[in-house]
């Protein structure tokens, strides 16, 4: 929205739930990871000014996502989803890719 010259505005009455399901420390299905990944970076390139999230706040995040990786169910599989978004995100690639 913002890219095509409209405001965002913030209505705080708006509850919006994310369905990235997050049981302790498990991330399921694990290809969600691969888009919490590539979408954190997209959005860093795609949305220059204002900066939601900073360069620290972006490594402290993908941090996490790795630091959790013992908890995951396909460790193999959660790897490479982070990876691919990583990946995919830096390039600037965006669609369906799981």
């Amino acid at each position: 929205l913002v890219l095509s010259g409209r405001k965002i505005r913030y209505s705080p009455e708006i509850k919006f739930t994310h369905d990235v399901s997050i049981q302790g420390r498990c991330i399921c299905p694990e290809w969600k990871v691969y888009y919490l990944c590539r979408n954190l970076l997209l959005l860093r390139k795609l949305l220059p000014v204002p900066r939601i999230f900073s360069v620290l706040s972006v490594v402290l995040r993908l941090s996490k996502y790795l630091a959790i990786l013992p908890w995951q169910r396909k460790k193999l599989l959660y790897l490479y989803f982070i990876w691919q978004g990583i990946l995919h995100g830096l390039k600037g690639i965006s669609g369906k890719y799981h």
